[in-house]
């Protein structure tokens, strides 16, 4: 079941819409209209919130939709520093996250989120659909419980590989400027 992100308006005071986020919002029930890039980045750093060790979350949208900017905001979200590129011609790239505390992630009590220590962005936009994952050896980033593993092009695996527990961002491309993003816990 798809569950709706927010809808961020540019015309909300930054100060209220940061409160609004960090004190009311829960992504797994909400709806998300993007109009600008940065919006789509924005949205990634919120996304971290909902994020711990272990987690998978598998990126859906056509070429050009916006998964992997919506990564590059959950990395940044994380508190990795440097650069963060689709890797389609590698498969995976490793991102090492120092420290989790950042000014993007409120302390919480739980010590699984700031034990994150890698982020895995795996991009399988060259592969065949129904890729066999054993043969792709990617199951063992699935059972890193150190961190955490985004997966562009899941649909490019067959079902039967994809992890039980999984989170889902689907991206549709509403026109040139408009994507609508939908985040299933």
């Amino acid at each position: 079941m798809w569950y709706p992100i927010l809808g961020l308006r540019r015309s909300f005071p930054k100060l209220f819409l940061k409160n609004f986020m960090e004190s009311y919002i829960n992504l797994s029930d909400l709806k998300y209209k993007s109009t600008l890039a940065q919006e789509t980045y924005n949205l990634g750093k919120e996304i971290t919130k909902q994020l711990k060790v272990g987690d998978v979350v598998l990126f859906y949208g056509d070429l050009g939709a916006g998964k992997t900017e919506i990564i590059k905001g959950i990395c940044a979200g994380l508190g990795y520093k440097g650069r963060v590129l689709s890797p389609t011609f590698q498969l995976v790239r490793e991102y090492g996250i120092k420290s989790r505390s950042n000014s993007n992630s409120k302390p919480t009590s739980s010590s699984k989120s700031k034990s994150i220590s890698k982020i895995y962005h795996i991009d399988l936009y060259r592969l065949e659909g129904g890729a066999d994952l054993e043969s792709l050896g990617l199951e063992d980033y699935f059972e890193d419980k150190k961190a955490v593993t985004l997966i562009e092009w899941a649909d490019r695996l067959r079902n039967e590989d994809l992890p039980k527990k999984h989170k889902e961002v689907k991206i549709e491309i509403v026109s040139e400027e408009e994507r609508m993003i939908y985040f299933n816990q």
